[in-house]
């Protein structure tokens, strides 16, 4: 087992306070995030949001675009914000 998986699994196990939400699905969130942060060779943080449009079957739109560049070609969960406009 990675050292990456092993974090994530004792990070599940916290018993943290889940505001707004399930604690099944911040647990869907994460562990999509930490798939895509994975595939992707990103930050955890970078996927959290990837991960969210991928389960609610959307897209990101940013206007970032240094995150825009890193993630260009890579996936579908990211828009440009010009083309979301148009």
């Amino acid at each position: 087992m990675t050292l990456g998986r092993t974090a994530f699994q004792l990070f599940t196990r916290l018993p943290l306070r889940v505001v707004g939400s399930s604690r099944e699905t911040a647990l869907a969130i994460a562990s999509a995030a930490y798939r895509l942060a994975r595939e992707l060779c990103c930050s955890y943080y970078d996927a959290t949001f990837l991960g969210l449009a991928e389960l609610l079957g959307t897209r990101v739109v940013t206007a970032e675009g240094k995150v825009y560049k890193a993630f260009s070609g890579r996936t579908s969960l990211l828009l440009w914000v010009e083309e979301a406009i148009q």
